[in-house]
């Protein structure tokens, strides 16, 4: 992006300004729960996206050139086998579209010109590079209440740790669950730190490399 979104909703609300993780969408709660996944299922995309948008750009600059930005736009959409090819094409070419038009909703600066360019993951991208991440989903295992929390992915190896000294497991898959992006990283970290007695907020430095005479 050229600019940070500018979010109309600012006016009167100074908290809806640039921030690193932001959700919006229409506040129709009807329509969430009665429509929204209906046409999600059927089309590929909601007609009224719920949208989260992360400007990553605000905590890290050096993740665009020097007056630029990178913003993500993460949406919900089908399983992978609920369309064909064409189907996924037809997706594709117009999800752009459709997720310019929701955008500029809630923040008008949001328009083509400000889009220097565009990556689009699909499904099919998801499952290329992730095969765990079945039917090109966002998360490992299901996240239905039975598998969630403590129960992930068994109460017994909910804590990081598993049957073996010395190995530790962080993703998706396991406790606290999806959505927390590098969150399991940082807990299972800690886990780590307490078990070897380390300070989990040290900072390590790497012995200098010795350079030959």
């Amino acid at each position: 992006m050229h600019e940070l979104p500018d979010y109309a909703a600012k006016t009167g609300n100074p908290v809806v300004g640039a921030q690193p993780r932001l959700y919006w969408g229409p506040k129709d709660p009807d329509y969430l729960a009665t429509r929204y996944q209906a046409e999600i299922m059927t089309q590929g995309y909601a007609s009224r996206a719920f949208a989260l948008t992360s400007a990553d750009t605000i905590w890290d600059p050096g993740r665009a050139p020097a007056g630029e930005h990178l913003v993500g736009y993460e949406e919900f959409t089908a399983p992978l086998r609920l369309f064909d090819r064409d189907g996924w094409r037809r997706i594709e070419a117009t999800a752009r579209r459709h997720m310019v038009e929701q955008w500029q909703r809630y923040a008008p600066n949001m328009t083509e010109d400000n889009i220097a360019g565009v990556r689009l993951i699909t499904p099919r991208d998801v499952l290329a590079t992730h095969p765990d991440m079945v039917e090109g989903g966002y998360s490992q295992g299901a996240t239905i209440a039975s598998q969630q929390g403590r129960f992930r992915p068994i109460p017994e190896l909910s804590g990081y740790r598993t049957l073996l000294p010395n190995v530790y497991t962080c993703s998706s898959s396991t406790h606290s669950g999806s959505g927390i992006g590098r969150g399991n990283s940082l807990n299972c970290w800690r886990v780590i730190a307490a078990d070897l007695g380390l300070d989990p907020d040290a900072t390590v430095r790497a012995p200098a490399a010795e350079v030959p005479a």
